[in-house]
């Protein structure tokens, strides 16, 4: 990869607020809650692949992440008389929530620019990383049955990173609702013949909170034998090289391991900004019991340098 296709993105350079829309439709719903003039928006969603009921907050400003009284507040407040599984946030990535918050996962963007040439475009995908014997190609038909169990272990194991048990049906519905989306590519990594990992991707996901576009990095899974890594990295390259064909971010996510684990999800995404991701926001959830009883103490946030 060239430092004509990649630029390290400077996480002020674009920084941004929430779009006026999305605050607009937010107030009209009755999801945007205010204390000492500090803004939140949440509301109870069900999560599609466990069914579990969660108070979701998708935006939560970071002073008011930062002030544990207030936010709790603001939170039984939003729940009301409802009873969720869970409380989840999205919150700036330089936030640190205190325990009883544990981190869910990372979001992180890598920007890519400028737009490919146009000898670039005529030559097509390329693979990027040339590994002997490997090669990455445009999912076809046939793939479809290793891909839809691809994409299902994806599902099921990252819930049972946070401790959380997939409902099979629910996970089906969702990777049937992937597969069909018009925006969902698929490549795949064939070694001697045979596939052995993919990369599925949405090349027109929408951030609801900021308004933009982007390309969300689905999942990325090589079966584990001598040249996993190659292959993962070849994969990667190549998703990079679509989004900069479109000319936009490309976007992935670390999934954190509950804390009743080690989390090896920090790691990784030391590793990923080593090698220019930048961390867009994160996910934090906890105990309704302890961050929305009015009686619960917790200590202070604090900020990450």
């Amino acid at each position: 990869m060239t430092e004509r296709t990649l630029r390290r993105l400077d996480p002020g350079a674009d920084a941004s607020g929430p779009s006026q829309d999305f605050l607009d439709s937010a107030r009209r719903r009755g999801l945007l809650h205010e204390i000492d003039g500090r803004r939140c928006v949440a509301g109870h969603c069900v999560e599609p692949v466990t069914g579990h009921r969660v108070l979701f907050a998708p935006f939560v400003e970071p002073a008011l992440a930062e002030s544990p009284d207030s936010l709790r507040s603001v939170l039984a407040r939003a729940a009301g008389a409802r009873k969720p599984t869970r409380v989840t946030l999205r919150v700036d990535p330089w936030i640190e929530l205190p325990h009883p918050w544990w981190l869910r996962q990372t979001y992180l963007c890598l920007r890519v620019c400028p737009p490919p040439s146009r000898e670039e475009r005529e030559a097509g995908t390329p693979n990027l990383e040339p590994i002997d014997g490997v090669r990455i190609r445009q999912a076809a038909d046939d793939d479809s049955p290793l891909v839809r169990a691809w994409l299902a272990r994806a599902l099921v194991d990252g819930h049972d990173q946070f401790g959380e048990t997939a409902d099979r049906g629910r996970v089906d519905a969702a990777v049937d609702a992937l597969l069909a989306s018009p925006s969902r590519r698929t490549l795949v990594a064939v070694r001697d013949g045979n596939p052995v990992g993919h990369a599925t991707m949405d090349v027109d996901a929408r951030d609801s909170v900021l308004g933009t576009r982007f390309v969300e990095l689905f999942d990325i899974l090589v079966e584990q034998d001598a040249r996993h890594r190659e292959i993962v990295r070849s994969l990667a390259a190549t998703c990079t090289a679509h989004a900069a064909e479109l000319g936009r971010p490309l976007v992935g996510n670390v999934v954190h391991r509950h804390p009743t684990g080690e989390d090896h999800g920090r790691h990784v995404v030391a590793r990923l900004r080593d090698n220019g991701w930048m961390p867009l926001y994160r996910y934090w959830s906890a105990d309704p019991a302890a961050v929305l009883s009015t009686a619960t103490r917790v200590s202070g946030v604090t900020r990450r340098g």
